[in-house]
């Protein structure tokens, strides 16, 4: 497991779509080379850094529910699964 805390601009929207887009492709490419299953989940974002470890745990969960999942995409942001956490 790899942990990853970024700076987001104000845009979090956009932010979010670029990070998840960034997530799939480091994803897609992880797996043809190590022919490997993995999955990648994004947790919410903090406006502290005490709030980090709840943004851990977000993307603990979304890792979680993406393994339950067959044949579903490798990357999600913890708002896509939020109900089947």
């Amino acid at each position: 497991m790899a942990y990853a805390v970024l700076r987001a601009s104000s845009s979090d929207e956009l932010d979010r779509e670029r990070l998840l887009q960034a997530a799939t492709t480091l994803l897609e490419r992880a797996i043809s080379s190590l022919q490997a299953n993995l999955v990648s989940g994004l947790g919410g974002p903090v406006a502290s850094l005490a709030e980090v470890p709840r943004s851990r745990q977000e993307a603990e969960q979304t890792v979680w529910v993406l393994r339950r999942r067959s044949g579903g995409p490798c990357a999600a942001d913890v708002e896509e699964v939020r109900t089947e956490i």
